[in-house]
């Protein structure tokens, strides 16, 4: 009796034990892709603030 009972109960913690680990790699996955846009938009943010300054100082001139 113990043996069949053992069965479902190491299922069980194989599962929560897979559902745990999915769940940390997903969030280093997102935590990437975050810290990536977040360079992107800051890359972005730069080279539009020194488009507008060209374009003002040509208009200045």
């Amino acid at each position: 009796m113990e043996k069949a009972s053992s069965g479902p109960n190491n299922v069980a913690k194989a599962t929560v034990a897979l559902s745990v680990v999915s769940i940390l790699i997903l969030g280093a996955v997102l935590t990437m892709l975050s810290i990536q846009l977040d360079e992107a938009h800051e890359r972005l943010q730069n080279r539009m603030g020194s488009f507008k300054v060209v374009r003002c100082s040509q208009h200045l001139a």
